[in-house]
């Protein structure tokens, strides 16, 4: 759970918030998990009527400029690009720091002490 959240949330949530994430990836996907997994989660049966009134007024978010946001023209192509681009350079960042990154360090550090060991 831990890793995927850190593969996830962890990227974008450094340059958006959820609403913004959902109009980039795309609100009726969201609608659609929701609408199929709250029932299995608690009592409601219902989408929440913020994102449903989106997804019956046709939004899909950057895809057609239309979401929770409203894009001036050209809007929705900068941030697709803007969020391509970060998603890379936050990658690449990440990949810096693996899951067991804290391990690893240890054991360097477990090895450089016996090295240092006098005999």
């Amino acid at each position: 759970m831990d890793r995927s959240c850190r593969n996830n949330a962890g990227y974008f949530m450094t340059l958006v918030g959820v609403f913004r994430w959902m109009d980039l990836t795309g609100v009726p996907a969201y609608h659609t998990v929701m609408k199929n997994l709250l029932p299995t989660l608690n009592n409601s049966t219902e989408v929440p009527e913020l994102i449903d009134k989106v997804v019956r007024e046709g939004g899909k978010g950057v895809l057609n400029s239309h979401g929770f946001y409203e894009y001036e023209p050209g809007e929705s192509e900068v941030w697709e690009e803007t969020f391509k681009e970060f998603t890379y350079d936050i990658r690449e960042l990440a990949l810096k720091y693996p899951h067991d990154i804290v391990k690893q360090r240890l054991r360097e550090k477990l090895l450089k002490t016996e090295g240092k060991c006098e005999i």
